[in-house]
């Protein structure tokens, strides 16, 4: 599907006629006229169509672009000349005079996207220090202090999450979870445009999206027969109620990830037990409520009504049953995820508890795909360090950034080979193995699997080899 683009007319947006300029003559633009006949933007508009849908649009005139944020509904002008170009049927949020050269990353997401496109030693402001979590980022950005004192000379652009209101140079950038994790990542784009990288930027997205497509494209094609039960969850100190994502971010995500996102009977479970009732059939669990709630795992299996005791119990009771009955039915106390380890978080890279995730993960959707394969299935990569996903449950450490193993750019990253895989676990334990096996081990044998959501009951009637025989998950 083509760039969507709006219509203006030729009062709003003239259109002369086009001579093309050199290349990296910006200099040339800042003297000129606003309806000048040469084409600054010739040699670095963008080729490649955009997503569809997508949530930013651009068009093109001589010497400036007018940007459409359609998350935001707003519409910006960027110019290269001196003077502002005077467009009296286009209502425009704020002009900006380009190439931008200063940023203040007010939504501190806007850093993972300056990385890549080399702006790592240009960000002057950040709306929250502690989400400064790229060691690429240098010196440490001051904190954007919306209600002190601003020194709003120093950038030349400042990115909010949501409307930028009575600041000249702001703009928003209006991302959420109801976008694709590629919808999320082609953003560096929408940041390119006031940095005129629009071809760079093609070349940064196009490398993402070719890894990300890759290992989705493998994991389509895997033999997997039964489909992991994933679930997405949060809590609201505020609100005091939990949440069981289903946003497409998370939808999308997970299904090239080869498993399934779980669908509550609750949305917003308002107690812990609630809560742990919506857990009772998922085979992965990830924590995404602030770390500060929840503290460590030990805590975490309190606050649910968990413990080591209760899963042994009762897992004990639901494989009995399942001698005598079946389908194999998970008992709320020892659901897929308590028996075989899979509680994780996404803040294995942090600063004093604020996840990288949230820094740079939207930029890289690529890196947090295969965190999710390695999670399900250990056996998947021969050899790789995950990037955010924490192995909450194993008591996995946070650990912090460092620069030989974070990767600014992806200037080195080459297209990946993925190849075929095969994994006939399930969450289901075997009847076929020797019952005098000690039935913690059994239980362990359950590596993550199942497909069926969690209204439903996990179950299968079939037996089935094992492929996992290890108690806690080696990563």
């Amino acid at each position: 599907m083509g760039q969507k683009v709006f219509s203006y007319t030729s009062s709003s947006i003239p259109q002369p006629t086009i001579s093309s300029a050199p290349k990296g003559s910006f200099e040339a633009c800042f003297s000129d006229s606003a309806f000048s006949t040469t084409d600054y933007f010739a040699n670095s508009k963008f080729s490649d169509a955009f997503l569809n849908p997508t949530m930013f649009s651009v068009v093109y005139s001589n010497t400036y672009k007018l940007v459409h944020n359609l998350a935001m509904d707003e519409y910006y002008i960027l110019h290269c000349t001196q003077n502002r170009p005077n467009l009296t049927d286009v209502q425009s949020k704020t002009f900006i005079h380009i190439p931008v050269t200063n940023f203040a990353a007010v939504d501190t997401r806007a850093i993972g996207f300056l990385d890549l496109l080399g702006h790592s030693n240009t960000i002057v402001y950040s709306g929250n220090t502690t989400n400064v979590t790229s060691p690429c980022v240098s010196p440490m950005p001051a904190f954007f202090d919306q209600s002190g004192t601003i020194d709003r000379t120093k950038y030349d652009l400042a990115i909010y999450p949501q409307s930028a209101l009575n600041d000249p140079n702001g703009v928003a950038l209006g991302m959420d979870y109801s976008m694709s994790p590629l919808q999320l990542a082609e953003w560096v784009k929408y940041i390119a445009l006031f940095t005129n990288q629009e071809k760079e930027s093609e070349v940064i997205f196009n490398k993402i999206r070719t890894n990300y497509e890759s290992f989705k494209t493998g994991m389509t094609q895997a033999t997997i027969p039964w489909k992991r039960n994933i679930t997405v969850m949060s809590y609201d100190p505020s609100s005091t109620r939990f949440n069981v994502l289903q946003d497409v971010y998370f939808k999308n995500l997970t299904a090239d990830a080869g498993g399934l996102l779980t669908v509550p009977l609750v949305a917003q479970p308002g107690d812990p037990s609630t809560m742990k009732g919506q857990l009772q059939n998922s085979s992965l669990v990830i924590d995404i409520t602030p770390l500060w709630s929840v503290q460590n795992y030990g805590y975490w299996q309190s606050w649910l009504g968990y413990s080591d005791s209760d899963v042994q119990n009762a897992a004990d009771a639901a494989f009995t049953l399942y001698k005598t009955v079946k389908p194999y039915q998970n008992d709320p106390n020892a659901p897929p995820f308590e028996r075989n380890n899979q509680l994780w978080r996404l803040d294995l890279v942090a600063n004093n508890g604020a996840p990288d995730w949230w820094t740079r993960g939207f930029a890289r959707p690529d890196l947090l795909l295969q965190d999710l394969i390695q999670a399900q299935f250990p056996d998947f990569f021969h050899s790789r360090n995950r990037m955010f996903m924490r192995h909450f449950s194993d008591n996995e450490n946070s650990q912090v950034a460092t620069s030989d193993l974070y990767g600014c750019t992806v200037n080195a990253l080459a297209p990946v080979t993925v190849p075929q895989y095969t994994n006939d676990s399930s969450d289901v334990p075997p009847l076929d193995i020797d019952t005098s096996f000690p039935l913690a081990g059994i239980i362990a044998l359950g590596v993550v699997g199942g497909f069926i959501a969690l209204a439903c009951i996990a179950g299968a009637i079939v037996l089935f080899r094992r492929r996992s025989r290890y108690a806690r998950r080696d990563q």
